[in-house]
This record gives structure tokens, C-alpha cells and sequence, in this order.
């Protein structure tokens, strides 16, 4: 007997965020985007990161993305293939978001959710999108995709714990949206010197930066270290560098959740978030928690215990 089809055939997401939120997506869509027309409506540069993973992607920083927050008539559109299911994960008090959408695809089904677990419930920010799109009617089991993103590269080939690096250099990222979640960059150029004298010669550790982190470009030149730095203008071109990574090293952020879900061994520092609801999906991942000092020697510790096993051991 032939499989039915699916109760939904298209599907439409809407979740703005940052990099590292819009990430929090794509376990789901790696479950769904074979069984159903996955959309989604966010923010760049995340949705170039889970291009893979939708059938189509709208920017809801561009027109005509407004008029869903604002009265609109029966006749506005969003130039959207109309969906059988539309699943907004944000805050509509007012009920106009529901409204408008109600108004312009009137035979679909359209669900709320918050953004992010609630306050106090220790809920993994992917496994809480999982369950709220299981509640939403679509098929999936939150329980084995959560467990598959930790076994599994989500971005990363098919198949495989993770991705074989090109062994080209340790990438430390300084930075990530909130200035609260970073450590101080004297110990950053700590770890840098520290890793000079414990990795093998054919490895160098280097700089990761985004255009919105160049303030730590003058610390890095200030700091007279002779480093390599690379700045990341676009999703293509920090896949490209993560890829020829042998280890990533980041606070809680976009960068080290794309590492994570690409396979890369991650090291990832928490002193500001809570690492129960934010900690990196991957096959290869170490979480660190505590004040600025206690990280930095936690990573120096890791990266000693990483390469004392050979070049690219997981511990």
C-alpha cells in the first residue's frame, strides 16, 4: 500500500532571529524537509545557514514582511506559495499577527508558540521547537532528533559523526552578539599563546571575527601577537573556514553553533547563558561553564587532553 500523504503539504515557519537562533531550526527541518515543503521566514544570516534544510527562505527584514505586523486588508500578500500550515514561533498579544494571517491564507491552519521555553524550564531551545511543531500537527518524534543532533552533524555529510577537517588551524572566536556572554580578550591572547606551545607544528591557532566584531581587531593588533585573523562576511565564507578547522573555540554564539552542527569539534564557554537550553548540537562537543579564569583554563586543559590523544581525538 502506498504511503498516505502528508496531512500538510506545505509548511510555513516564521521564527526571526539571530544566527545562532535560526540554527535552533534545523534539526526539525532535517526530520521534516523530505516529507513536507518547508518555508521559512527569518532573518539573515541564518537562513542562508539552514538553506539546505527549506525549499524556500523570506527575509522578514524586507518588504513586504511589515504589513504582518501591522492592520492589513484581505488583499495584502506576502508573495508566499500558500501554505496548509503556518507555525510563528513570537509574540502576538494583540492577536494582529494571527489576524492578518487568518485573513490571507484562510485554509490554513495557524499556530503560535513562544520563541523560547519558558523562563525556569530547562528545555534545549531545539528540542522546545521540535515539541511545539509536533503540537502543531506535523509528524516528528522532538525526543530522537534531539538525540540524532548530538550523534550527527546536522550540516554536516550524511551519515558520518563529523567532518574530516583539512587540519589547516585551531579557530578561536573572541566574540558573539552579547558583550555579556564574552570573556575578557587578555585571556583570550592567554589561550592563544598557551595552544602556540601545545599543538602539533603543522596547526596554528588564528582569529575568527564578523564584520560586527572588528573592535577586537585593534585589541588583536594592540596585543602585538602576530596572529592570523580572519573576518567572516557571509554564511559561505565562515562554512568555508570552518570546515578547514581541526578545533573551534567560541563563546555561546552563531559561529559556534554552525561549528557544532557542521561536525567540527567544538569547545563551546558559558558565563552568561544557560547552557541547559543553549548548548551546541554535535557529534563532538565540549560544554564549559564558570567565571572568565575558570574557563580559560578549562579550554587550555581540553585542548592539552585533545591533542595528547592524537591530532583529532574527541574526548
Amino acid at each position: 500500500m502506498a504511503p498516505s500523504p502528508p496531512r500538510f503539504s506545505k509548511v510555513l515557519l516564521i521564527r526571526p532571529g539571530a544566527l545562532g537562533d535560526t540554527l535552533m531550526l534545523a534539526p526539525a527541518l532535517k526530520s521534516l524537509e523530505k516529507r513536507h515543503f518547508m518555508m521559512v521566514a527569518g532573518r539573515m544570516p541564518g537562513l542562508d545557514a539552514i538553506a539546505p534544510l527549506t525549499h524556500r527562505r523570506f527575509d522578514m527584514e524586507l518588504p513586504p514582511w511589515n504589513r504582518l505586523f501591522i492592520p492589513s486588508s484581505i488583499s495584502a500578500t506576502l508573495v508566499v506559495p500558500p501554505p496548509d500550515l503556518i507555525v510563528c514561533f513570537l509574540s502576538d498579544t494583540e492577536g494582529l499577527v494571527k489576524s492578518n494571517l487568518q485573513a490571507w491564507y484562510p485554509k490554513a491552519r495557524v499556530c503560535f508558540f513562544p520563541s523560547l521555553p519558558r523562563p525556569g524550564k530547562k528545555v534545549h531551545a531545539s528540542l522546545h521547537i521540535s515539541r511545539c511543531l509536533r503540537a502543531s500537527g506535523l509528524s516528528l518524534d522532538p525526543d530522537m532528533i534531539h538525540q540524532d543532533a548530538m550523534r550527527l552533524p546536522v550540516l554536516g555529510p550524511s551519515g558520518k559523526g563529523r567532518v574530516t577537517p583539512h587540519k589547516g588551524y585551531i579557530i578561536l572566536h573572541p566574540g558573539s552578539g552579547s558583550r555579556k556572554k564574552n570573556i575578557p580578550f587578555y585571556l583570550w591572547k592567554k589561550l592563544f599563546l598557551e595552544i602556540r606551545t601545545i599543538v602539533p607544528e603543522s596547526l596554528r591557532p588564528i582569529f575568527l571575527l564578523g564584520p560586527a566584531e572588528l573592535d577586537i581587531l585593534e585589541e588583536i593588533k594592540e596585543a602585538k601577537l602576530k596572529a592570523q585573523t580572519l573576518i567572516s562576511t557571509s554564511i559561505e565564507d565562515l562554512a568555508c573556514y570552518l570546515k578547514r578547522a581541526a578545533l573551534f573555540v567560541g563563546h555561546d554564539s552563531g559561529p559556534t553553533h554552525m561549528a557544532a552542527m557542521i561536525g567540527i569539534p567544538t569547545v563551546s564557554l558559558f558565563k552568561a547563558t544557560d547552557p541547559v537550553v543553549w548548548h551546541p548540537l554535535g557529534p563532538s562537543v565540549k560544554v564549559l561553564e564558570g567565571t572568565d579564569d575558570e574557563l580559560m583554563d578549562g579550554v587550555i586543559s581540553h585542548v592539552k587532553d585533545f591533542f595528547s590523544q592524537g591530532p583529532f581525538a574527541v574526548n
